[in-house]
């Protein structure tokens, strides 16, 4: 009788320890998941910071050359483009619909300096819901301001920029296209040359991508199907991708 009770204490014993063992890694993981959590916000905050100013004394800049002879809407849309990117630099994420919004603003700013030449087309599936399909932060803005300032300002005759919001498989891809002189493929977009915002992107994206199993794609290449030189900018968003 002895030996049973002390054999069950030991049970007793051992299956507590074993419970709080179980409870303790638990907790552990949970708090490990937090710090991750916290260190991806804290990331991505710091690399919104770095584009933001970035971008915002671009503008500014180009304005105040033209402030002699510019109409009122262009400093309205700049007022609008600014009070936007301060908001969304807190954020690693908005919906289609404000990166839309935020990109055709851009672009009103920009059509002075294009010139009379320059045509832009737009075709948006109107079955994707824009204000409910998440995208992270100037995912259109930045290719799009990386082909109005290397594509296409200094290119003679004609200009095209097109955007174009699809269905495709299981997800939504955005492809932004131009017409200048192309893609160059030896340049690493993760080096030192590459200009802030396209590294900000791929940092954005790198650090996303780390909690979802279904990654978002992003690919640029020279687009030369039609037999015009040009440069094209691909991005897939799975329907099922994690922000939070």
């Amino acid at each position: 009788m002895r030996s049973y009770i002390w054999i069950m204490i030991c049970l007793l014993t051992i299956t507590m320890v074993i419970i709080i063992y179980a409870s303790m890694k638990k907790q552990y993981e949970l708090q490990q998941l937090k710090y991750h959590e916290e260190m991806i916000r804290l990331q991505l905050t710091n690399i919104r910071n770095r584009i933001s100013p970035h971008f915002l004394f671009n503008v500014l800049n180009k304005e105040m050359g033209m402030m002699d002879d510019s109409p009122q809407t262009n400093l309205m849309n700049l007022v609008t483009l600014l009070r936007m990117s301060l908001e969304m630099t807190e954020q690693c994420y908005v919906s289609l619909s404000q990166d839309l919004t935020f990109a055709k603003t851009y672009i009103q700013l920009e059509r002075k300096s294009l010139g009379d030449e320059f045509l832009l087309e737009w075709n948006i599936d109107p079955a994707i819901p824009t204000d409910h399909t998440w995208v992270p932060t100037m995912i259109l803005q930045i290719p799009i301001e990386n082909a109005v300032k290397h594509a296409l300002r200094g290119k003679e005759g004609v200009k095209r920029l097109s955007g174009s919001i699809r269905r495709k498989e299981n997800g939504s891809q955005l492809l932004i296209c131009d017409n200048g002189a192309g893609f160059r493929p030896y340049i690493n977009p993760h080096s030192a040359n590459t200009g802030t915002g396209l590294k900000t992107l791929y940092q954005t994206i790198d650090l996303l991508n780390i909690r979802n199993e279904e990654k978002i794609l992003f690919t640029i290449f020279s687009s030369d199907s039609t037999g015009h030189t040009g440069t094209q900018v691909s991005v897939f968003i799975p329907d099922k991708y994690r922000f939070e």
